[in-house]
């Protein structure tokens, strides 16, 4: 007689146990393809649902697919338990697992999941097929909540099982990712089904189905409606102004760290990918580019996201370093158009600053034109390493350069004026003549300061060279020309 155990043993060489691979990475390398770690939350309205199967219902894959879709509901995350009948005893096949039941499966994954774990209760109780009454499958409706893979909050709770994931070790490394709300994989299992899009004969997207709350009930809306409004109002040119999307666009309604968002998602190629995450009031709140990387010499994978003018690297949720790239702009040279008397002893200086990492400032090029040249001075930064291996700039030393210069005696008649000075310039000006004078013992730079109603309306800065004590002025010019200097 032909057993349940040596039918099964026969079906199951009919299985291949392949890898899968992906451009030369297994998906247990490949970020894009790692399942995302997620809590399961209790859907404590909806009821569990029951399907019974016989044993010869587990070798007809029709009769498992009509039976599941008569009784579960498509797209939608169940967490599913097998027990099994044995006479007057139930058993538990196994631990459970989580199921999205999805259209146009074959369901041979599912199947032969169950006929594993039936097929090992058979062999640890030495069951005969007599003794199997029926198989019940317990579908139970469940929602889930995706876990960044760069928050601390990862370390508490449970993940769903087989999500593994490694939290970073604290103090190793002390880099922040400002976008942690966008998470690497792009795994459908864990960001679920993608949001209806309607796409016009060019293949343009013309309408995204979004479900929201409303006054009246659950309500359907063209999110696409809410992106563009926003995008009306941002300037020509904006990297955000994005309200046109092909069919290379999938969007996702995300349950991530407590906040709900609509997540874009655009392959641009293999190994990259554009991020687009917004409010559902259709604003962005960013946007990155992920690229995979290969690690020959350590034989891993990296990611690299762009993040405006940043670039994070990325292992196992750990960002190991980041790579800014600060654009300097050369000092533009003004021409200076005279009104009425010439006074040829007057000077300029301006500066030109940029924005640190830390959300600060400081200079990166500064010079002055006088009448006594024909072409302007200037100093411009340049890197610096310390002994342990950090670049900074040298902003106090193009500074205190532009300083000594105007102190020699050719410069001894000159007024020079910077624009905005009180507001703007003598911060940083100021800054480095103090920080340098309390590094030094005699010798230092002597500053008047004179205000109006709080502001600084010129600076005078005396020191002695060679034995002369030799003196700068420099007035704030936005008293004389309160436009800018462009216009």
């Amino acid at each position: 007689m032909v057993t349940y155990q040596s039918k099964l043993q026969t079906r199951f060489t009919h299985f291949s146990s392949s890898l899968v691979k992906y451009e030369g990475f297994s998906c247990s390398q490949n970020p894009f393809l790692r399942p995302l770690n997620c809590y399961y939350l209790r859907n404590k309205i909806n009821k569990p649902t029951f399907v019974v199967l016989t044993l010869n219902d587990l070798f007809n894959i029709n009769v498992l697919k009509d039976k599941l879709s008569k009784s579960i509901d498509y797209n939608v995350l169940y967490t599913v338990s097998i027990k099994i009948r044995f006479k007057d005893t139930f058993h538990m096949a196994g631990s459970q697992f989580g199921y999205i039941h999805k259209e146009h499966v074959d369901f041979l994954d599912l199947n032969r999941l169950i006929n594993e774990r039936v097929f090992n209760l058979f062999e640890v109780y030495s069951f005969s097929d007599d003794d199997l009454l029926y198989i019940q499958l317990t579908f139970k409706k469940v929602n889930y909540q995706i876990i960044s893979d760069f928050s601390d909050s990862t370390k508490t709770g449970k993940a769903v099982q087989g999500h593994g994931f490694n939290p970073p070790n604290d103090g190793v490394n002390n880099l922040t990712l400002p976008t942690s709300n966008i998470p690497i994989s792009i795994d459908e299992n864990t960001l679920g089904i993608s949001l209806a899009v309607k796409l016009n004969e060019n293949n343009k997207i013309v309408y995204i189905e979004l479900v929201v709350e409303s006054k009246d009930g659950l309500q359907s809306i063209n999110f696409l409606d809410k992106i563009s409004s926003k995008a009306n109002l941002l300037k020509f040119g904006h990297s955000d102004k994005i309200d046109m999307f092909d069919n290379k666009w999938k969007f996702y309604l995300v349950h991530i760290n407590n906040i709900r968002y609509v997540l874009a998602i655009c392959k641009i190629s293999d190994t990259k990918y554009q991020k687009i995450r917004y409010s559902l009031n259709g604003v962005v709140l960013s946007n990155v580019i992920d690229s995979l990387i290969q690690d020959n010499e350590n034989d891993k994978s990296l990611i690299s996201r762009r993040d405006a003018n940043t670039d994070y690297f990325i292992s196992n949720g750990v960002v190991l370093s980041k790579k800014q790239q600060i654009k300097l702009f050369p000092l533009e040279n003004k021409r200076l158009v005279s009104q009425g008397v010439e006074n040829p002893n007057i000077g300029v200086i301006d500066t030109e600053t940029y924005q640190t990492s830390d959300g600060g400032y400081a200079i990166y090029c500064l010079g002055f034109k006088t009448n006594l040249s024909e072409y302007p001075v200037t100093y411009y930064v340049n890197k610096v390493e310390d002994e342990k291996g950090n670049t900074t700039f040298n902003t106090n030393e193009i500074v205190l350069k532009l300083i000594n210069e105007l102190l020699k005696p050719k410069y001894n008649h000159v007024t020079f004026y910077c624009h905005n000075l009180g507001g703007f310039d003598s911060i940083f000006l100021l800054k480095v003549l103090l920080d340098y004078n309390d590094l030094i013992t005699h010798n230092k730079y002597e500053i008047g300061v004179v205000f109006r109603d709080s502001k600084i309306l010129s600076l005078k800065i005396s020191r002695y060279v060679n034995g002369y004590k030799r003196t700068l002025i420099i007035k704030d010019s936005y008293g004389l020309l309160t436009n800018s200097l462009s216009k």
